[in-house]
């Protein structure tokens, strides 16, 4: 009997899962430590070169979880037109981050650091699969957005990447851009993606916000607000003017011995 129990309790950790039992615990230690493994790594490379080589791993390996998310949910049996194509707000910023990682290229940094933390975060919070690691969904699944979650904690932890003023603007306009796409699209397909689209009967969260498209501009206005708290949170310092009355040493310019005191006297043999 103790042995059914154990074997009932792994096939149950294996093949389902739901929030908060032993299955996501596990997806959410594992993306922990891969992701402390690689900024760790990072953090003790003294050469440029071996620095250079872990950001491209870490740039394949962000690739290859946004590759596997699309292609799992391509497959035939999977595909849905209004799940599987990468327009959802985390398959966009996915492509960011391998071009932050990749390329360094200081929009994508920010939209990876601040979609990341402020949106995607919550498929770690709030998952949406019932697959337990038996099955290649939750590997997908956790693979694909777990690569943001590495990607933003690596570029922020191991590169020390700090969001500016102008990289909080360039989220916000990325954020009303993505907006302003996807909303006729879901119109047309009669989609959900990105949670903006008109949906009956749908029990969410999101549901809770209003009826559509009343929900839009909130649903806007609360991504804007803790995107914007992320970068108040762990902005980048501003360098300020010298004011009124301070003593501006750096700007001394140290002028010649010689020429204050004249030409110095030759030892002559």
């Amino acid at each position: 009997m103790m042995f059914e129990g154990r074997a009932t309790m792994i096939l149950s950790f294996a093949k389902s899962m739901r929030p908060y039992d032993a299955s996501h615990a596990f997806a959410v230690v594992l993306t922990v430590l891969v992701t402390f493994a690689f900024v760790s790594l990072r953090r003790r490379s003294s050469m440029p070169q071996a620095a250079q080589r872990t950001d491209r791993v870490v740039a394949v390996l962000v690739a290859l979880g946004w590759l596997a998310n699309f292609v799992v949910d391509a497959l035939p049996g999977r595909f849905d037109i209004g799940q599987s194509l990468p327009l959802h707000i985390c398959d966009v910023v996915g492509l960011f981050a391998i071009a932050a990682i990749a390329g360094s290229w200081r929009p994508a940094r920010a939209i990876t650091f601040l979609w990341g933390w402020s949106l995607c975060i919550f498929a770690f919070v709030m998952p949406v699969i019932t697959a337990g690691p038996w099955y290649i969904l939750f590997w997908s699944y956790f693979g694909g957005h777990g690569a943001i979650v590495l990607a933003a904690a690596y570029d922020a932890v191991a590169r020390q990447y700090r969001p500016t003023r102008a990289d909080l603007r360039s989220a916000l306009v990325a954020l009303v851009i993505y907006v302003l796409t996807i909303v006729p699209i879901n119109m047309l397909l009669g989609v959900n993606y990105g949670y903006l689209g008109k949906v009956d009967g749908d029990i969410r969260p999101i549901e809770m916000l209003g009826p559509w498209p009343w929900r839009i501009p909130v649903l806007m206005l609360i991504a804007a607000t803790l995107a914007t708290l992320l970068y108040k949170a762990t902005r980048a310092k501003q360098p300020t003017a010298p004011t009124l009355g301070t003593p501006i040493a750096t700007s001394v310019v140290r002028v010649d011995d010689a020429k204050l005191n004249g030409p110095s006297r030759s030892r002559t043999m």
